[in-house]
């Protein structure tokens, strides 16, 4: 499927902050599933540090949604942003506001490193999910498998006091 990860052979890494949070048991099934650290979708803050209780940022979330969308820059569009994006976190901002999944604002900002609403995260997939049902008219199975996939992986995002839905 869209957001399959195959075995890499990596060792998992333990998290040394999760020890007894109350959502311990959901961040390591997202671990041992690929869905955080290593090659996942999610990475911790530092080697083993998850901070299960930090919230996310705006750029934080373009991140894992242009990963877990699997996001191409397929116009190689080079974007002016008018504020600061973290180097680590710019090529996938510019594929989330070239995909749809973003926009930036009238100024051309995109307040990168301010914290992210729930309104906000919907309002970056709903443009998402039209754009998929309107590409691929006709296969409806495959988007939805896709937006399953999609709702699988969000509901993770949750599980994990990821996003506050």
């Amino acid at each position: 499927g869209v957001f399959h990860y195959q075995e890499t052979g990596e060792a998992i890494i333990a998290f040394d902050d999760i020890d007894g949070h109350w959502a311990q048991g959901q961040i390591e099934i997202a671990q041992q599933n690929g869905y955080i650290g290593g090659v996942g979708y999610i990475e911790g803050i530092g080697k083993h540090c998850f901070a299960p209780d930090a919230t996310l940022t705006r750029e934080q979330v373009a991140v894992i949604l242009s990963r877990i969308l699997k996001l191409e820059n397929v116009f190689q569009m080079n974007l002016v942003v008018q504020d600061a994006v973290s180097d680590w976190a710019k090529a996938d901002v510019e594929k989330a506001i070239v995909c749809g999944v973003f926009a930036l604002e009238d100024n051309n900002t995109f307040r990168a490193t301010e914290p992210i609403t729930r309104a906000e995260v919907c309002q970056a997939l709903a443009p998402y999910t039209q754009t998929v049902a309107s590409v691929v008219q006709g296969q409806q199975k495959q988007v939805q498998e896709a937006l399953q996939e999609a709702s699988t992986a969000l509901r993770t995002l949750y599980y994990l006091s990821l996003i506050h839905i």
